[in-house]
């Protein structure tokens, strides 16, 4: 019997770390790039090519065509047969959705919700720091760095008339995403947790994917930026002062 699952996260949440750690077990396979990229790239690189449901929907003029006539049909269609298809390998299979592409095309957590999909939601509910790494990412040209990479280091000049309307756009989409997938079967993962501890959420995660026989949580991934904002941003203290006192304020520390 084939287990299937959703990986709801923002931008710059944690995702690929989840997902590299998730695809060295075993039983398990989480695609990255099923709704990728819309439009066609051009020279493909690591973290920018076409995804998959573009190339399914892109190659067929009858998708096409389906794709403004009846996308829902269209999307169940595919993740059945490219997500979800049978594997004698892997009998628990998932995906990556991001908040944007929810957005997007919402008829795929409609076919979740509809077939018993589970919802894994990666939160960073430090969205400052989610705000930093996504203005950070463009400057560094790179997005996830292993062992072995050089990682430069950049310093981001942030808008202090825009970040606290920024961070509340950021709190909006967590709330709106927490309603979309209410009454679905859902676990809630902390990235912050998940980094103080990944083994103990990767027994949860693992637990609520229905595999006993836990195994450890591993990847090469490492952290692109640093942890306090005073070595990334160069106007932190001007930031600092746009935060104190406000909702956001623990997030400074």
């Amino acid at each position: 019997m084939l287990d299937k699952f959703v990986l709801l996260a923002d931008r710059r949440s944690g995702t690929t770390l989840v997902i590299d750690c998730l695809n060295n077990l075993p039983r398990v396979s989480c695609e990255k790039r099923a709704f990728g990229i819309d439009k066609k790239v051009h020279n493909p690189t690591p973290d920018k090519h076409n995804g998959m449901f573009f190339q399914y929907r892109a190659g067929v003029w009858k998708r096409r065509l389906r794709f403004w006539t009846d996308r829902k049909r269209l999307i169940g269609e595919f993740l059945d047969a490219r997500i979800f298809a049978p594997d004698q390998s892997k009998d628990i299979r998932g995906f990556r959705l991001i908040y944007d592409k929810d957005g997007q095309h919402p008829e795929i957590l409609d076919y979740c919700r509809e077939t018993g999909v589970k919802v894994i939601h990666l939160i960073r509910t430090n969205f400052l720091k989610t705000h930093i790494s996504f203005k950070a990412a463009p400057i560094h040209k790179m997005h996830h760095p292993r062992k072995g990479d050089t990682v430069n280091h950049v310093l981001l000049h942030l808008d202090p008339s825009t970040i606290l309307a920024e961070l509340r756009q950021r709190a909006r989409r967590i709330e709106h995403k927490r309603d979309r997938v209410a009454g679905m079967p859902v676990l809630d993962v902390s990235y912050e947790k998940f980094i103080a501890n990944r083994q103990a959420e990767g027994v949860r995660i693992q637990r609520f994917l229905g595999i006993e026989d836990v195994l450890p949580f591993e990847s090469d991934l490492v952290k692109i930026n640093p942890d306090s904002m005073a070595d990334v941003v160069e106007n932190h203290e001007e930031i600092r002062g746009k935060l104190e006192g406000t909702e956001f304020e623990e997030m400074l520390y």
